[in-house]
């Protein structure tokens, strides 16, 4: 007689899944979906073996953020 798996639900997805639960490395304590495990390891490899162009991109687009959040005044921020 074969023992009857566990489902269990992806909090990420929503979708049920039998397998083993990967650990999110988002937060490190959230059991998610094999699938959603893997496109987490992908998102991670990609962002830190970005190229050098492209980390200064993006370190501009952060600075340039930053400090349009600091030039917004009291009252704007009252309406965020």
């Amino acid at each position: 007689m074969k023992a009857r798996q566990k489902r269990h639900k992806c909090p990420k997805c929503g979708k049920y899944y039998v397998d083993y639960p990967a650990l999110s490395r988002v937060d490190n304590k959230t059991e998610i979906c094999p699938d959603c495990g893997v496109v987490e390891v992908i998102d991670s490899y990609r962002f830190f073996h970005r190229s050098k162009d492209e980390l200064m991109r993006f370190k501009t687009f952060q600075k340039l953020c930053f400090a349009s959040i600091l030039s917004v005044s009291s009252s704007e921020k009252s309406l965020l």
